[in-house]
């Protein structure tokens, strides 16, 4: 929400001086009264000015000239905000893309170790494998079931990051 109002005033803000310098500037009014010889209500002289700048340098037009060339840039500035924006955004949502990816071959991978880890417990009670290859296969299934944390609390963390950046909730 701050984003959009942040490039509003931006889009906003460089037409206005556009505008203000392209302006003339106000006329001023000027009134005097003068009193004359004879009576104070009968003799008196009042007097009105009008009057205009002008400027005759062309500073106006340069004026006008910089202010349309602010606007351009506040338009352009916008614009890259903007793609910005998106490329983060795309940026984030890959990453959680991938970190799904992730979590779900490595929670693949520790079931399928849990399966065979229980087939050679099985084997072992009957003979068929030794107590060495059972103690391997449960350092592997633990490895396994670690990493399977870890892949999960990194998609867990990129997915809040990229919540921060779209502002919502993103599960």
């Amino acid at each position: 929400m701050l984003l959009r109002q942040v490039l509003r005033i931006l889009r906003v803000a460089p037409p206005a001086d556009r505008i203000a310098a392209g302006l003339w500037p106000n006329p001023t009014i000027s009134w005097a009264h003068e009193q004359t010889l004879g009576e104070p209500d009968e003799s008196g002289e009042d007097a009105i000015w009008v009057s205009q700048s002008v400027q005759l340098s062309g500073r106006r037009g340069l004026l006008d000239d910089a202010g349309a060339q602010q606007v351009r840039a506040a338009r352009l500035h916008g614009q890259a905000t903007r793609r910005d924006v998106v490329a983060e955004v795309r940026r984030r949502l890959y990453e959680v893309l991938g970190l799904q990816g992730r979590v779900a071959v490595a929670g693949e991978w520790a079931r399928r170790i849990e399966a065979v880890g229980a087939l050679v417990a099985r084997r072992e009670a009957a003979g068929d494998a030794s107590a060495y290859d059972r103690q391997r296969l449960d350092r592997e299934r633990l490895g396994a079931r670690a990493r399977l944390q870890v892949e999960r609390v990194s998609l867990a963390r990129a997915r809040a990051r990229l919540a921060a950046v779209v502002g919502g909730d993103v599960s």
